[in-house]
């Protein structure tokens, strides 16, 4: 079963500051629920995306399927209205987040610019669980977009789900498994 297919129309009615666990395995269309669901409700109720992935080959495939493929239906369904998807959707790695937080020296304006977006997807978050052992920076990461995005639309998706959490509930003092969505 594909994730659209188990989420329905539900997405439609997900508010700001609810978290959405989505774990299902690879290929059962995760991505593309992003894409072909969220985005288009995004781009009709102006809001915008950022999609955090933890390696730089998924950010190349996940840009170079945006451009191909979701641009053109995008562009079809608004041919009316001058869209550029970057307005409602821009795809960075946690990495990116990490090396602007470390290194900027005005890090109030990383904050700022995160704080420009009204919904965050976490992909493969089962980064923040798995890369802490060798990189340090997975919890300074976590901590400043938990803060940013505490009362927006948060959605973690994976395959690895269970371990990732417990990590992002005792972490982010989230209360996971009440009143949030989770799909399997």
């Amino acid at each position: 079963m594909y994730i659209s297919e188990l989420i329905k129309d539900e997405y439609k009615e997900w508010e700001a500051g609810q978290i959405i666990l989505i774990s299902a395995p690879t290929g059962s269309g995760k991505s593309n629920f992003i894409f072909d669901k969220l985005l288009e409700l995004a781009i009709c109720r102006r809001k915008k995306i950022l999609y955090l992935v933890n390696r730089r080959i998924l950010k190349m495939q996940l840009d170079s399927l945006l451009e191909r493929d979701i641009n053109e239906k995008i562009y079809e369904k608004f041919r009316n209205y001058e869209i550029d998807l970057e307005d409602y959707i821009n795809i960075k790695t946690y990495q990116w987040i990490e090396e602007k937080i470390l290194t900027e020296s005005l890090h109030d304006d990383v904050i700022k610019n995160l704080a420009n977006y009204d919904i965050v997807v976490y992909d493969e978050c089962h980064y923040f669980y798995a890369d802490a052992t060798f990189n340090t920076n997975t919890e300074i990461s976590f901590q400043i977009l938990e803060g940013v995005f505490r009362y927006k639309l948060k959605i973690f998706m994976s395959a690895t789900m269970e371990k990732v959490k417990k990590f992002i509930k005792s972490y982010a003092e989230m209360e996971v498994d009440q009143g949030q969505r989770i799909y399997w």
